[in-house]
């Protein structure tokens, strides 16, 4: 079935997915399409609290988790805290960055 985005802007589309046998589960077409992912690509998964991020690209999983936790500690940030700025800081940066009229 092809899944379809929940929301869009600029930068950011929300796919709904279900999670198959073995916890498999299908990358939307038109993402497989806009980042060239093809059968056997490698994915990076990082999981922060109850949040998941899919990339096609290596990350340093180790450095960002610990890079974030200690955020959330020095700050006393809870995660929602830290997507709230993440939604913001992208807000900030799509008007800094979209075509003037």
């Amino acid at each position: 079935m092809p899944s379809t985005p929940d929301r869009a802007d600029s930068a950011t589309q929300t796919f709904s997915v279900t999670v198959q046998a073995h916890g498999q589960i299908t990358v939307p077409e038109a993402v497989q399409d806009q980042l060239s992912l093809t059968e056997g690509a490698q994915l990076t998964l990082v999981q922060v609290g109850d949040l998941i991020l899919l990339s096609p690209k290596l990350l340093r999983v180790n450095d960002l988790a610990n890079q974030i936790t200690n955020l959330r500690e020095t700050a006393d940030l809870t995660l929602d805290d830290l997507l709230d700025g993440l939604t913001a800081e992208r807000e900030g940066l799509w008007l800094e960055n979209r075509p003037h009229a």
